[in-house]
């Protein structure tokens, strides 16, 4: 839906009634009304499947503060391929 947000026609659905066509089932969550029931679960087990490498995740990093428009708007084109950093420093002292 996101990459919908620029375009001037909308995010409309289309064919829509192949839904019912072929008895199709679609479902779909707002993350915000699941945090309360899941919110401890997940932070005790998913930081650690990332560190185990049993969860995979991709990042697209963009280098410095100056990108920010840049990648926001990529982000709502849908030209990003997984979560969108922004790297404004290094970690290096």
């Amino acid at each position: 839906m996101i990459a919908g947000y620029n375009d001037p026609k909308g995010a409309a659905v289309r064919n829509l009634y192949q839904v019912f066509a072929k008895s199709i089932a679609m479902f779909g969550f707002i993350v915000w009304r699941l945090e309360d029931k899941y919110n401890k679960e997940f932070y005790e087990n998913v930081p650690l499947w990332v560190s185990r490498g049993e969860l995979k995740h991709k990042e697209q990093i963009f280098e410095g503060l100056d990108k920010t428009g840049e990648v926001i708007l990529a982000v709502q084109k849908g030209d990003v391929h997984g979560k969108a950093v922004i790297k404004v420093a290094s970690d290096e002292v």
